[in-house]
């Protein structure tokens, strides 16, 4: 199969920056339940807490979206290297899911879309890659 390896490679990386979004939002959320009104801060009033507490539903989102995807994708980059055939179906399903979810993301937090912009162009690459090899 014509770049089996590229393939691996590149869904390993989307896979450590899923994991490293997803890990990073778990330690936002953690934080997020701590906060508390403190003067002198960005959060000094109860409304300012409130508002950064509101992000919580997208952070959800984006965690649940980086780790469980992550894992998919280094599952899917070991099937790769293998030379599996179910591991080329498991990376598009999971592009087109990790579109769905930032997507959710987005609507759910619009300041996402720079972060979430990343992974939907680099599904876009993989589509595109996909459809070459189909014309193959």
């Amino acid at each position: 199969m014509k770049n089996q390896r590229w393939l691996a490679i590149f869904t390993a990386i989307v896979g450590v920056l899923l994991l490293g979004e997803g890990w990073f939002s778990v330690e936002g959320i953690r934080g997020l339940r701590e906060l508390e009104v403190t003067p002198g801060t960005p959060f000094a009033t109860a409304e300012d807490v409130a508002w950064a507490k509101s992000y919580l539903p997208a952070m959800y989102v984006v965690a649940s979206e980086g780790l469980m995807l992550g894992v998919v994708a280094a599952i899917g980059a070991a099937g790769l290297f293998a030379g599996r055939r179910w591991a080329r179906k498991l990376v598009l399903l999971a592009s087109v899911v990790l579109v769905l979810l930032a997507v959710v993301a987005v609507v759910l937090a619009p300041r996402q879309w720079d972060t979430q912009a990343v992974f939907v162009g680099l599904c876009a690459i993989l589509w595109w890659e996909a459809r070459k090899w189909r014309k193959e």
